[in-house]
C-alpha cells in the first residue's frame, strides 16, 4: 500500500488493510481516519475536531503537519512506544511495556525476552487482549536515557512485585530517566512513588501527557503489525 502526502491511499494490492498513517485507523463507515481523540479527513488534510491542546503546533487547531507533510516529518524515526494492554479476567489492571526505535520491547511480567520483536509481542498480546500503543516523539538523548534505564533494570534483576516493581514501574521510571515532563506526582502528592502510583493506567496517562503523542489501537485478534517495524531490534 502507498499513500498520498496527506494520508489518502494512492495504490493498494492484496487484501485491504485499515492501518493508515501512524496513529490512524480507517473507518469505512464514514471514510475518515480514526486518531483516538479525533477523526482525520485525508481528502482535506484536516481534522474534524479541534486539537484539545489548543494552538501548540501552529495557527490552526484542525491542521495536520502544519499543512506541509513533506517537510514536517520524523526523518530519524526517533519515537518511543508505550504499549498499554487492556485488563483481562486474570489481570484486570492491564499491562504496560515500552520500546525505543531499533531496540525492541521491554515487557516485565509476560515472560517476553528483553529487547525482542515488537511485532511478535503485539501479536502474542492480541491473542487475548486489545491494547493502546502510544507514540512519543523523543530526541536521541532521551531515547538513550530510556534505553540505559531499561538495561540497568534488567541488570539489577529485581524480582517482580505487584506493588513496588511491576510492569508499569519499568515504563514510568524509564520515561522519568529521560526527563520527560511528569505531572502525575504533583497531582497525586509530592513523593508518591509506590502503589497505586505504578499502575498501567498511570503509565498510559504519563505517556499520553507528552506533547505530540499519537495513539494506535491494537485490536484483539489483529494480525498485521508492520507499522511497528521501526521498533524491532536492529
Amino acid at each position: 500500500m502507498s499513500y498520498l502526502p496527506f494520508g489518502g491511499v494512492h495504490t493498494t494490492t492484496g487484501d485491504p488493510i485499515k492501518l493508515r498513517f501512524p496513529g490512524r485507523w480507517f473507518q469505512s463507515e464514514n471514510g475518515l481516519d480514526q486518531n483516538w481523540m479525533r477523526d482525520y479527513d485525508p481528502n482535506t488534510g484536516r481534522y474534524m475536531q479541534a486539537d484539545p491542546l489548543g494552538l501548540v503546533d501552529g495557527a490552526s487547531v484542525y491542521g495536520y503537519a502544519r499543512q506541509n507533510p513533506g517537510r514536517y516529518v520524523d526523518q530519524l524515526g526517533l519515537d518511543t512506544l508505550v504499549v498499554i494492554g487492556n485488563g483481562i479476567l486474570s489481570n484486570p489492571f492491564g499491562h504496560a511495556s515500552i520500546a525505543v526505535s531499533g531496540s525492541g520491547i521491554y515487557s516485565f511480567g509476560t515472560a517476553t525476552e528483553w529487547g525482542s520483536s515488537v511485532q511478535d509481542f503485539l501479536y502474542q498480546q492480541s491473542q487475548y487482549r486489545g491494547s493502546n500503543t502510544i507514540l512519543i516523539p523523543t530526541s536521541p538523548e532521551q531515547e538513550q536515557a530510556i534505553l540505559n534505564s531499561l538495561q540497568n533494570m534488567v541488570l539489577n534483576n529485581k524480582p517482580y512485585d505487584l506493588q513496588a516493581n511491576n510492569c508499569a514501574t519499568m515504563v514510568m521510571q524509564s520515561l522519568d530517566a529521560a526527563d520527560l515532563p511528569n505531572g502525575l506526582l504533583t497531582a497525586m502528592g509530592a513523593g508518591v512513588a509506590t502503589w497505586p502510583y505504578y499502575t498501567p493506567r498511570n503509565a498510559g496517562m504519563l505517556a499520553m501527557s507528552q506533547q505530540g503523542t499519537t495513539v494506535i489501537r491494537v485490536f484483539q485478534g489483529q494480525t498485521d503489525f508492520g507499522s511497528f517495524s521501526e521498533f524491532d531490534p536492529k
